[in-house]
């Protein structure tokens, strides 16, 4: 078979919505330009908010250490000798 050289994306696609569907979707991303200008510095209280976080983890995970001897203790497995 020859080729009559390079198609066109609408001979392709001739009848179809597929190019007002890719033109709406490039229209919808051109309405909301980002600007990047501000800087990112994080405050005091958020520093202050992390340390909280990581006492409530370490909370967490004593707990839930607990709950699983306490669960294996009780269900009557035997741990391997």
């Amino acid at each position: 078979m020859k080729s009559s050289g390079p198609r066109s994306e609408a001979s392709d696609h001739s009848g179809s919505s597929f190019e007002s569907l890719a033109t709406v979707a490039m229209d919808r991303v051109d309405e909301h330009p980002a600007t990047y200008d501000s800087a990112f510095e994080p405050s005091d209280a958020m520093e202050e908010d992390e340390d909280d976080d990581w006492e409530v983890k370490g909370t967490v995970t004593e707990a839930a250490e607990a709950a699983v001897v306490s669960a294996g203790r009780s269900s009557g497995v035997r741990p391997l000798a």
